[in-house]
């Protein structure tokens, strides 16, 4: 996921939006890392659901 979009979707957040990020790390930690830099000073609930390499590039390819 671009930086740019994980800055301008906390930027919403912070704007009072409620907000939801339905994301595939394929990055592992540094794909959690980027958001968590960009979501820093947000209350943040992160929801883990882990599956299969194969399925989880499947997933990210048609998302």
């Amino acid at each position: 996921m671009d930086t740019a979009w994980s800055l301008g979707v906390a930027q919403v957040a912070r704007a009072g939006v409620p907000v939801i990020v339905d994301e595939v790390f394929l990055g592992g930690a540094a794909s959690q890392a980027r958001w968590q830099a960009a979501l820093a000073g947000l209350a943040v609930l992160w929801v883990g659901v882990q599956c299969d390499p194969e399925v989880a590039t499947a997933r990210g390819a048609t998302s």
